[in-house]
């Protein structure tokens, strides 16, 4: 049995509604959500309009799941309206009337709230915070990656007025978004991760995407703090911008500058994991993460210092995050023992951009083939969004798949094409490269290399979906409760 988020009395104040019939003031709604599918006994459906289908166009179907009410701006039918008087709920505009919840769930919560931004590891820091933070206390965090216009607001309002710790994600595609979500979330403390090339297309250069991310600093709850690594190429922009927004602390964290406030003293890099030594504001913190790469080393040091600011643990952080182990779409690993070949699968179909695909190769390049003849495979998407520089930016990674000792490149969409034909037409590194406009293609190419011992990493926007080739590839294991991680050297 779900636990009450909110009365009607309160949603009716939240967003300045009318229930078209009766209902008693104090029925209890325990989940919000816009896609009638999801709806679960106890729930309100929330209208939203969309550029492919409209909300209200479900509103009936959502109510005989099991919806209590029913966030409302149209009418509905004759019928509809007068067989759900009870459970509808009009507002002049839903979109607004969302946000007004959001901001009415943020009001009635006194803990303590984090935001993220950045270019890449959004996700995965909040995730890793979460998991931190739940031996602590009750933790609310962004389902999935919930961080646009929509997603922010009904995490918000999905959010218990007892939370301890909030966790959310801020994302954006143009300049102001950031500012927007900000307003509702009033964190106490905002975590950018990066800055690079994602959404390029929607900005000149990085300069101003560093200036988008750094709006999450204007709309901060009282004596706010900032955690910027060190390391980014556009530290001094956010810096300034998190002093000019009146932030009451900058925290600086860093992979190897001691003058930093969290930072690395020792560091040894495995396969599947990296063990380290950390200095938190001058404690001393031995542990491991699960996930392999410098991106997640980052990652852990704005969760070590997120942790320590909230008045955390740092121990049980440390532990938390030696369970890391990734989720699908999301770097996770498998071993898939086929019929005709036993090899390491790298999922991280979920998304990418210039940063994130250079640290998914990395990963790979860290990684050993199992057998003396394995090799390392790259299937890899279009990255979307890149604008004017798309072709620069694919064109790009060759040094990547080089440094990653890639021998075959597996590309996807027209602009991984061009990727394939210049290392073929130069006959660089000497990598294999082919290119497909059909995933059934590549798939079925795919199969018929694989060996045991190779190590296929799959990546690509969302866009793309390459969780499809992930799933065919998953389909040729011979028994699913054989599946498990490849073995860290360090465990």
């Amino acid at each position: 049995m779900r636990k009450s988020l909110w009365s009607i009395e309160e949603i009716l104040k939240a967003v300045s509604g009318k229930l078209l019939g009766q209902m008693p003031q104090d029925t209890g709604i325990s989940g919000v959500v816009f896609d009638n599918r999801e709806v679960r006994d106890g729930d309100l459906f929330v209208a939203l309009p969309g550029a492919v289908s409209d909300g209200h166009n479900y509103v009936v179907d959502a109510l005989e799941r099991g919806a209590v009410a029913a966030l409302v701006s149209k009418p509905l039918s004759l019928e509809a309206e007068k067989t759900f008087a009870n459970q509808l709920i009009r507002v002049a505009d839903v979109p607004k009337a969302l946000d007004a919840m959001a901001r009415f769930a943020r009001g009635r919560v006194a803990g303590k709230i984090i935001g993220i931004t950045g270019s890449a590891g959004k996700t995965s820091t909040k995730d890793a915070l979460y998991k931190a933070l739940g031996r602590e206390g009750f933790v609310h965090a962004s389902e999935k990656s919930y961080n646009n216009h929509v997603g922010v607001p009904v995490s918000l309002a999905r959010m218990p007025s007892n939370t301890h710790f909030g966790v959310f994600e801020l994302g954006m595609s143009a300049s102001g978004e950031i500012d927007q979500l900000a307003s509702m979330v009033k964190p106490h403390i905002a975590i950018v991760t990066s800055i690079g090339l994602a959404h390029r297309a929607s900005f000149a250069n990085l300069e101003e995407i560093a200036l988008a991310k750094a709006e999450i600093f204007k709309n901060m709850a009282p004596r706010g703090i900032a955690i910027i690594p060190k390391e980014s190429a556009h530290f001094d922009t956010l810096l300034l911008e998190a002093h000019r927004a009146g932030v009451s602390k900058v925290i600086i964290t860093s992979v190897k500058d001691e003058n930093a406030d969290v930072y690395v003293e020792r560091m040894a890099a495995h396969e599947n994991c990296t063990c380290m030594t950390v200095n938190v504001f001058g404690q001393r913190l031995t542990f491991k993460v699960g996930m392999p790469g410098m991106h997640w080393v980052a990652n852990s040091l704005n969760v070590l210092a997120a942790v320590h600011l909230v008045g955390g643990d740092l121990g049980l952080a440390g532990v938390s995050l030696g369970e890391m182990h990734g989720v699908d779409g999301r770097g996770v690993h498998h071993f898939v023992d086929s019929v005709d070949a036993a090899f390491t699968l790298i999922d991280d179909s979920y998304n990418a951009n210039p940063i994130s695909m250079q640290a998914s190769l990395d990963v790979l390049g860290a990684m050993r083939p199992k057998a003396k003849m394995g090799s390392r495979i790259a299937v890899l998407g279009d990255m979307e969004e890149l604008g004017e520089v798309t072709s620069e930016a694919h064109l790009a990674l060759k040094n990547h798949l080089s440094k990653a000792r890639v021998q075959s490149l597996y590309g996807y969409g027209p602009a991984m094409a061009e990727l394939c034909e210049a290392l073929n037409k130069q006959n660089l590194f000497n990598i294999q490269a082919k290119s497909f406009s059909s995933k059934s293609e590549l798939l079925n190419s795919l199969k018929r290399q694989v060996k045991t011992g190779d190590i296929v990493l799959v990546k690509g926007s969302n866009s793309q979906k390459l969780n499809d080739v992930v799933a065919g590839l998953l389909a040729l294991h011979q028994d699913e409760d054989e599946w498990q991680r490849p073995s860290s050297a360090a465990e």
